[in-house]
């Protein structure tokens, strides 16, 4: 039985070939492969740099036309503003540095205010005799003075 033994396990170890030795990795070739994928992503790295340089220059760009546009509003609405005061200040006779408001409405009703406190509109009236020079008599010494009372001379 033994002799038997022996033959299983001399068919076991014939069957089962030695197995082959590992391929040895070739390091260099390994370290060549990475080198050249590090450049590649190298190359896509300075392109999407050069990418993102170009949005965030167009951003600042975007930025700038924002900020322009919001003071361009700014000053539009003062303007607008201004003009309102100016339109209800002209109709309500009041003095726009003391008009109240933004809208023509509130213009309005703070010009009716200032009018009611006020006492309503006053008419500036005519200056009479506007366009006549009057009598400036030149100052008169003393002596002058007394021969004009003496002869009743003017």
């Amino acid at each position: 039985m033994m002799a038997e033994n022996q033959n299983t396990d001399e068919v076991q170890e014939s069957a089962t070939p030695d197995p082959a030795p590992a391929q040895e990795t070739d390091w260099k070739a390994e370290a060549r492969k990475w080198e050249d994928r590090a450049k590649a992503n190298r190359a896509q790295v300075s392109q999407l740099q050069a990418k993102v340089d170009q949005l965030q220059g167009a951003s600042s760009d975007l930025e700038k036309a924002l900020e322009r546009i919001s003071a361009l509003e700014q000053h539009n609405s003062t303007l607008e503003r201004n003009a309102l005061i100016a339109q209800v200040a002209s109709a309500k006779q009041v003095d726009p540095a003391l008009l109240v408001g933004d809208t023509l409405e509130e213009l309005e009703t703070h010009a009716d205010r200032l009018l009611a406190w006020r006492g309503g509109v006053v008419k500036q009236a005519a200056a009479p005799g506007l366009g006549h020079q009057p009598k400036n008599e030149p100052d008169i010494s003393e002596t002058k003075q007394l021969v004009r009372e003496l002869f009743h001379k003017e």
